[in-house]
């Protein structure tokens, strides 16, 4: 008895099917904004995606999925799909209907960067508070192995644990104070 193996469609292919990484941000931002300036001066799709292979080597294998598709006549949105945001997949799809492709690839790519230097800039701003208790656990760790033990023994008093410990959970709720509306004033500035 022959048993006839079932042919792969290409929606079946290893490769479709394979679970990609969303690119960064910012390396999505890099790669619309090449397009979209590659388009304004009169290259193709097809060779707007090419040059990005020549120019954005992180991410080549991607990149050639992404070429090949468009030369096997899929759309824009459609080879894009697994590496962006649904929101801009459907801007995308948008563009692609209304013919200002190269006009929303930039935008796109403004609004991304903005969005990555926004990001980057909460991490800057968050890194503070941390670097403070970190600095604030060690002067209380100090305290606590040298100077509260000579001071123990210069006035044979009992230990003050209580002490310490109410000092350690005053420094901590007063950093938690700052770190929140410390951000919170900082986020509006310029």
């Amino acid at each position: 008895m022959i048993v006839s193996e079932p042919v792969k469609s290409q929606a079946q292919q290893p490769t479709a099917s394979k679970k990609v990484k969303p690119w960064p941000a910012k390396f999505q931002a890099d790669v619309f904004q090449m397009v979209s300036d590659l388009l304004k001066v009169g290259f193709s799709v097809r060779h707007a995606f090419k040059f990005c292979e020549v120019v954005f080597k992180t991410h080549l294998a991607d990149l050639r999925q992404i070429n090949q598709q468009l030369q096997d006549g899929q759309s824009i949105s459609g080879t894009f799909e697994p590496y962006i945001d649904e929101q801009i997949s459907t801007q995308l799809k948008l563009a692609e209907k209304h013919g200002q492709l190269s006009q929303s690839l930039s935008q796109i790519s403004r609004l991304l960067t903005t969005a990555h230097q926004r990001k980057e800039r909460i991490k800057r701003l968050l890194q503070y508070p941390f670097v403070l208790m970190l600095i604030l656990a060690v002067v209380f760790t100090g305290l606590k192995i040298f100077v509260f033990p000579e001071i123990r023994e210069l006035t044979d008093a009992p230990a003050t644990t209580g002490y310490v410990y109410g000092l350690v959970l005053l420094g901590w709720c007063l950093a938690c104070w700052v770190s929140v509306f410390g951000c919170r004033s900082s986020s509006h500035l310029p």
